[in-house]
């Protein structure tokens, strides 16, 4: 079964909603910079998701090294760690 495909239009709509406010201005508010690593890494869970943890097969999907996929997997691993730690706090 093929994958629904992500609504362009409506990820640009939110996209603009949020940079709307700096088109006419000198300032760079609101900052999106942590936008770009949590789309790579939403992506990312989810392929790996996909495959059933095969990330090898994960890796060619994507384009990636096998090794590089694991550096990302297991920093992404440490942070939903340290978030579940920091909720249970």
């Amino acid at each position: 079964m093929p994958c629904k495909p992500i609504d362009n239009k409506l990820f640009l709509e939110h996209l603009n909603a949020l940079l709307s406010h700096t088109r006419d201005s000198r300032t760079a508010t609101p900052d999106v910079s942590a936008l770009l690593p949590f789309v790579r890494d939403v992506v990312l869970e989810e392929v790996v998701i996909h495959c059933r943890g095969n990330q090898a097969k994960a890796s060619r999907i994507l384009g990636l090294n096998r090794g590089t996929l694991r550096t990302h997997m297991s920093r992404i691993n440490k942070q939903n760690v340290t978030m579940a730690h920091n909720d249970s706090v």
